[in-house]
């Protein structure tokens, strides 16, 4: 019902919705500036503390909307969520270097739940054996997955992994 937005759809998953539902009381205009001023937030955060935890030098990050141009511009324009998937991603790597394993199981868990393909960080723990922080990401996927179905329902979870998933 709306003419010269710029949107786009991809199969995400249902979790997806309880991320969006908070915007959905707004006109589409308003919501769509303001997730995509806190997803910006999120990612000048994740860089900050990046460029911090491994001490690059900030002229090296004058390179990152020069290299990402276009995937920044399209995150932008379609109101993608790659910003906080890079956000929990990042945190959940930097809480892991830290030995944090709840608070990195935590956000990878959400990262799971937002795309799936960050399950294939799970990888790393795995061959690593350790098997404690597989449990942690375990137990807080099943806590989000279990309020994501709470709100949305069992069916479209059940669409998504058995239809949506399997393409």
């Amino acid at each position: 019902g709306y003419s010269g937005i710029f949107v786009s759809y991809a199969p995400n998953t249902p979790f997806l919705a309880l991320i969006f539902a908070p915007f959905s009381v707004l006109p589409i205009a308003i919501s769509k500036i303001i997730f995509n001023s806190l997803s910006i937030f999120a990612f000048l955060y994740s860089i900050q503390k990046l460029s911090s935890f491994y001490q690059i030098k900030p002229i090296y990050l004058l390179l990152i909307p020069i290299i990402f141009f276009i995937p920044i511009r399209n995150e932008i324009l379609f109101g993608q969520i790659y910003f906080l998937l890079f956000f929990f991603l990042s945190e959940s790597w930097m809480a892991y270097q830290k030995n944090q394993l709840k608070t990195s199981a935590c956000y990878l868990a959400i990262a799971i739940l937002l795309k799936i393909f960050p399950a294939l960080l799970l990888l790393i723990p795995l061959f690593k054996k350790q098997f404690r922080y597989l449990l942690y990401v375990a137990g807080f996927g099943l806590f989000f997955l279990s309020v994501s179905v709470f709100f949305s329902g069992f069916e479209i979870w059940q669409y998504f992994l058995t239809t949506v998933l399997s393409k």
